[in-house]
């Protein structure tokens, strides 16, 4: 009788909390993936995490200062190496951008479908991180864990914690200000434009003050606070079609083929979401329009 008792409240713990088994299966695909992710850019991996954590990298590399301090600090306190804790930090977050996603997920599919479909984001992630580009930043994995954190606090109605997040965010990525476009896609026609000027004015005011204080914390980093992409992406645009190095490139080999199955259900898609792909689309493609040319 305590067995089935045991039995009965162990069953009991696991209906309460739906999350446990695919956090355990998002655990081990996380594992895997950075496994890969380390294998395939093993060299420059190392080299740049060393570098930026020991704060001697160049700007404007090195203002993404949040993961490169917290790979310091603890690496600085326990036995730990610099790569290892890279790697950890690589794992948590590629967790939390699968647990968050099919949250994010749950608002448009049913919880369960939600659930199983979430880990479709590894595709481009693998596909994007590992084998179209040959650099890695610390930052990489976890702006996408911000930026899909800022979109679910955004929904839940919790605007402190949200800006909480988006304050840690913007230590971490300048990326993180893509962020209010893709709010207005989603949630534009909730609020009345008053009520947007106030968070854009909050949104800036919030970014402009962490980016001061990063330029005057790394003023004497070598490089500049701002790269210049403008005249290489210009000429990736001007090639068009040109398979070798203009857009069509690009928007072949991007997502892993994602982009494609989105086309093709394009017209069943929920309007927001519509709007939503528009404004991540360009973020992505400029994203790596940057890194290819860095």
């Amino acid at each position: 009788m305590p067995e089935i008792r045991n039995v009965n409240q162990w069953s009991l713990f696991i209906e309460r909390r739906p999350w446990i088994g695919p956090a355990i299966v998002y655990f081990f695909l996380a594992w895997t993936f950075a496994n890969l992710y380390y294998y395939v850019l093993p060299n420059n991996l190392v080299e740049s995490v060393q570098v930026l954590s020991a704060f001697k990298a160049r700007q404007p590399m090195q203002l993404r200062v949040l993961v490169p301090a917290i790979i310091h600090l603890i690496s600085s306190v326990t036995p730990l190496s610099v790569s290892t804790v890279d790697k950890y930090i690589l794992i948590a977050s590629v967790w939390g951008v699968m647990m968050l996603f099919a949250s994010f997920l749950e608002a448009y599919v049913p919880k369960n479908t939600a659930w199983i479909a979430a880990p479709i984001i590894l595709v481009p992630l693998l596909w994007n991180y590992c084998l179209l580009t040959l650099f890695h930043y610390p930052s990489d994995m976890p702006s996408i864990a911000f930026f899909l954190g800022c979109l679910l606090l955004w929904r839940t109605k919790r605007p402190w914690t949200y800006y909480a997040c988006f304050l840690v965010a913007s230590f971490n990525r300048e990326t993180i200000l893509f962020v209010l476009p893709c709010l207005f896609a989603l949630y534009w026609s909730n609020h009345q434009v008053k009520f947007w000027a106030m968070h854009t004015v909050i949104h800036i005011a919030i970014f402009g003050i962490v980016r001061l204080l990063l330029w005057k914390l790394f003023e004497h980093s070598p490089g500049t606070q701002m790269e210049d992409h403008l005249q290489k992406n210009l000429a990736v645009l001007m090639d068009g079609l040109a398979f070798r190095n203009g857009v069509a490139r690009y928007f072949a080999f991007l997502f892993g083929g994602l982009h494609l199955v989105a086309i093709a259900i394009w017209r069943w898609a929920p309007r927001e979401l519509q709007r939503l792909t528009d404004r991540k689309s360009t973020r992505l493609n400029s994203s790596h329009a940057n890194i290819s040319y860095a």
